[in-house]
């Protein structure tokens, strides 16, 4: 399962359908900095404090990650980490497209006695939702993990906001890897768009 796969399907199970609304740009950038990571660590892009290029311009494994390299393939320069986060186009629609096709979740009929209720999108028996929540809240709490792709992740919801305040992330590596880069321009990108000039107060 691909990074931003892992990122949308955690957050689904943990915080439930209405944080497609509620959280929808916590979201949507923490999805796009799991995207650029998964493009790295396939080999794509070559990901550095200033600036964001690419390494191998064929097709990426999904429609997502194919986005992405097109937006940065069309652009006149490179661009650096915060800034193609900021640009990049919500990929929440189409990662939810991915999970339903793989049966990682699927749409849920509200009961018969509240059918004015909507359906909504829950993992299924079948999807790692509850063992990725088991794994990243232990590795948030005590700040490590065996596992490498829960280590990333766990760094991504923090620096998105979507793990609790207790959580305590594991830390992101030096500034200058790929992880540390893409955290840290993830983590600005949110503090900017959630300050009060962000609300115009």
């Amino acid at each position: 399962m691909r990074l931003h796969e892992m990122f949308l399907l955690f957050v689904l199970g943990a915080r439930g359908h209405r944080a497609l609304r509620r959280h929808r740009r916590e979201l949507a950038h923490g999805l796009a900095a799991a995207v650029l990571l998964d493009l790295e660590r396939g080999g794509r892009i070559v990901l550095r404090r200033n600036e964001v290029f690419v390494r191998n311009a064929g097709p990426a494994e999904d429609r997502v990650g194919d986005a992405f390299l097109e937006r940065l393939l069309l652009g006149e320069r490179a661009p650096d980490p915060e800034t193609c986060l900021r640009d990049a186009p919500d990929v929440v629609d189409d990662v939810v497209d991915q999970l339903l096709a793989t049966g990682h979740v699927a749409w849920v009929s509200p009961p018969p006695r509240r059918p004015f209720r909507r359906p909504r999108l829950e993992p299924t028996a079948c999807s790692p939702a509850a063992r990725l929540h088991a794994l990243v809240q232990d590795a948030a709490h005590t700040g490590g993990t065996t596992r490498d792709d829960i280590a990333v992740l766990t760094v991504l919801l923090g620096a998105a906001r979507l793990i609790g305040p207790a959580a305590a992330p594991p830390h992101a590596g030096p500034a200058s890897s790929a992880l540390g880069v893409t955290a840290h321009a993830l983590a600005r990108r949110i503090a900017a768009e959630f300050t009060p000039l962000a609300f115009g107060g």
